[in-house]
C-alpha cells in the first residue's frame, strides 16, 4: 500500500481549489490523486460561528498496486 497526501481547500460554496500533492510516490500516481480530487462532488463547507468558511484539508489517498 502506497499513500499520496493531497492538500486542497474547500471553498464556501463547497468546491475544491488549490489542489497540490504534499507527499507523493510517483508522478503518475500523484497526477491521478489530483484528478480524483478535481472530479469529486461538491463538499459540505466548513462552518464557524454559523457561517460557511474556507477550509484547508489534507487527504491521504491509498494506492494498492497489484502485480500479476
Amino acid at each position: 500500500v502506497f499513500i499520496v497526501y493531497v492538500k486542497f481547500f474547500i471553498e464556501k460554496d463547497g468546491t475544491t481549489s488549490n489542489i497540490s500533492v504534499i507527499k507523493g510516490i510517483h508522478p503518475d500516481y500523484d497526477k491521478e490523486a489530483i484528478k480524483l480530487i478535481e472530479n469529486m462532488p461538491v463538499w459540505k463547507p466548513g462552518i464557524k460561528n454559523n457561517r460557511f468558511v474556507r477550509t484547508e484539508m489534507i487527504l491521504p489517498i491509498k494506492w494498492t498496486i497489484l502485480y500479476d
